[in-house]
């Protein structure tokens, strides 16, 4: 699906207005897609996909549609 212009600028300011000296605040996140996908505004769906290219461009920060990752540090496992 292709993402609108002004679907791509929304998800933008939601992003940087969930973010603060270069973090992803989770809990404005939260609400932000709560009330987007409450309201429905026009392009609705547009605006979640950019939403979700932007956090994954912010260094991974979204594992998938549904799991968040809290840290992106490799897990290193010795021993048995």
């Amino acid at each position: 699906m292709k993402v609108s212009k002004v679907a791509q600028s929304t998800a933008r300011r939601i992003f940087r207005l969930c973010s603060k000296d270069g973090q992803v605040n989770e809990e404005h996140l939260r609400i932000a897609v709560t009330k987007l996908a409450e309201e429905k505004p026009r392009d609705y769906r547009g605006m979640l996909q950019a939403l979700r290219r932007w956090l994954n461009l912010d260094g991974g920060w979204v594992v998938s549609s549904n799991d968040f990752c809290e840290s992106w540090q490799p897990v290193f496992f010795t021993g048995g």
